[in-house]
């Protein structure tokens, strides 16, 4: 039979006392609304089994057909194909995601640092760092210019402070001369006075 039909045939009688452990467990599975079972021995082989009847009616051998599992096979080398593509497709996602955080990101965020660390170098505050865009960078790029104009008005009103301080300086020191010259020239005359009051005096 199993050469006519092509396939692995395997009989064991009902009441055997030596049923294999398989046969057991399909047995358990078969009932009268139920006839056949179907249970896999391995990952490349299922197997069905049914009993057969003698002429009196009752069960007298239980029959196991083994087939490949040639669907489960295909299942099992699509879901691998469809895993490694999954991969695949990850892979390429992720590099594109990383050139174009670099490109639009990573390396607005560099320039940005490179412009304000040269500004900080130079102590230039009026020099500004490029603000194109419409996204975050170039809002946070425009607080930065912000604040660089910020500093150089207040950089201006010192130096103008700085600078008035320094005339007002000179004044007061060419003042502080002139108290000094004339205090000088009234102490000439107070000595002058003094010597001729004194002759007047040794005179009189």
């Amino acid at each position: 039979l199993a050469e006519v039909i092509h396939m692995s045939l395997t009989a064991e009688r009902q009441d055997s006392s030596a049923l294999p452990d398989d046969f057991v467990q399909a047995g358990t599975e078969l009932t009268s609304d139920d006839p056949i079972a179907v249970q896999p021995l391995d990952d490349d082989t299922v197997a069905g089994y049914t009993v057969l009847d003698d002429i009196y009616g009752e069960p007298a051998l239980m029959i196991r057909v083994d087939q490949p599992r040639d669907i489960y096979a295909q299942g099992e080398a699509t879901t691998r194909y469809f895993l490694f593509y999954l991969l695949g497709v990850g892979l390429i996602f992720g590099i594109v995601i990383m050139m174009l955080l670099e490109r639009l990101v990573l390396a607005r965020v560099a320039r940005l640092s490179g412009e304000m660390n040269v500004i900080a170098a130079d102590g230039d505050h009026s020099a500004r760092v490029s603000d194109g865009g419409h996204d975050e960078l170039a809002s946070m790029a425009s607080s930065i210019n912000t604040m660089i104009n910020a500093l150089e008005k207040t950089q201006q009103g010192l130096q103008a402070a700085h600078e008035q301080l320094g005339i007002r300086v000179q004044e007061r020191t060419a003042e502080l001369s002139a108290l000094y010259e004339l205090s000088r020239s009234l102490a000439d005359v107070t000595h002058n006075y003094d010597t001729i009051l004194n002759m007047v005096t040794s005179h009189a």
